[in-house]
């Protein structure tokens, strides 16, 4: 902390009068505007880095800043309440859900509306389900259970957990147990996941985190830091997009850029990680970045989005459990399904890349090459 290191106990304490003047995690409400009645979880590790947890919307993190600098996109819609969540089974996600830094996808299904058989429910009434975009985690409200400073063998970390339920009458009754934990003087935290199957039939699931990085962090000199292994697929936009210098790069706004999409095949260290980042070499002295670090056993699959589009600038990393399309996933044996109490964690830490040196030198270590 302040470029340094110090005992909370010994070297701090006499400093201060309470631990919330380095940094803090408080409850706060919205009193105005689409998100009006939302409570937000603001979190201040001391370290420059302050983040927002959205308690009503999936319990997912609306903006992150480091020294005031934002990361996160957000989309005209200024993230409203999820009771304004409508057309849910069709591109409704898109009024409501979409933006902030980071979405949530699933519990059932990701991608674009799709119809998919649900007799395993037992209900004659209703054999099929219609999901709409992305499906409803990003709007359903969590209850939270604590937000707290917990002390740790001399260290004090931020925590806060939720519950969120995604469940149906004579259908699917999910639930996911939702953590953060952010160390004081830190410049990242943790997100921990855990989704279980508290109902009595087996039930598909399909998970993805979206998280949606805007400008000044995404500008024409910004770069996406990817440690590929080989050429991405191609999913969206015009086939010759699909290249190194176009996907790996950021464009000036333009009103007639293509909606681009890429599934990447990634390098992973031999426990299973990988890091995948956005740098700006024009931010702050020595350039300015964020990355994810997940684990490829919980997230086979990552996808990208390039969006150079004006009113619509974003890049979207996308860690997530399969690729698009229920049909092929159930046909490829590729789709997960939950039993009874079966349960399937989830962890991917976010953090701040201060300089390109850093993240060079975590890709150095993992095997593969740069394609």
């Amino acid at each position: 902390m302040f470029e340094k290191n110090y005992s909370f106990n010994q070297d701090l304490r006499d400093y201060l009068g309470s631990w919330e003047q380095l940094g803090s995690l408080q409850l706060l409400q919205k009193l105005d505007g689409p998100g009006r009645g939302c409570r937000v979880l603001q979190f201040y590790t001391g370290g420059g880095l302050e983040f927002q947890v959205e308690v009503e919307r999936g319990m997912d993190v609306s903006q992150l800043r480091y020294q005031g600098i934002p990361f996160g996109w957000i989309p005209s819609t200024q993230l409203p309440a999820p009771w304004f969540f409508e057309q849910q089974t069709e591109f409704g996600w898109l009024r409501t859900a979409m933006g902030g830094f980071q979405n949530s996808c699933g519990l059932l299904h990701i991608g674009d509306p799709e119809t998919g058989s649900i007799e395993n429910y037992a209900f004659p009434a209703r054999s099929e389900e219609h999901y709409g975009v992305h499906d409803r985690l990003a709007m359903t409200p969590a209850k939270l259970e604590r937000h707290q400073t917990v002390w740790r063998e001399g260290e004090a970390y931020l925590e806060a957990e939720g519950k969120l339920i995604q469940s149906q009458v004579y259908g699917e009754n999910l639930t996911l147990r939702r953590t953060f934990q952010a160390k004081f003087g830190a410049n990242c935290f943790k997100l921990n996941d855990e989704v279980t199957n508290e109902g009595y039939y087996a039930t598909p699931h399909m998970f993805l985190y979206h998280f949606n990085f805007g400008f000044p962090i995404v500008s024409p000199s910004s770069r996406v830091l990817l440690p590929l292994s080989s050429p991405p697929q191609f999913l969206s936009g015009t086939e010759t997009a699909a290249t190194k210098d176009n996907y790996l790069n950021c464009a000036p706004p333009d009103v007639g850029a293509e909606f681009e999409v890429f599934a990447h095949s990634l390098c992973f260290d031999a426990s299973g990680w990988t890091m995948v980042g956005v740098f700006n070499p024009d931010l702050l002295d020595n350039g300015l970045g964020v990355y994810l670090r997940f684990n490829k056993e919980q997230f086979p699959c990552f996808l990208q989005t390039r969006l150079m589009r004006k009113g619509h600038y974003l890049i979207s990393l996308e860690p997530s459990t399969n690729l698009f399309g229920r049909a092929a996933n159930w046909e490829n044996g590729k789709m997960i399904t939950l039993n009874p109490g079966e349960s399937r964690n989830y962890e991917i830490e976010v953090g701040i890349l201060d300089s390109r040196e850093k993240f060079d030198n975590f890709l150095s270590n993992l095997e593969g090459l740069w394609v």
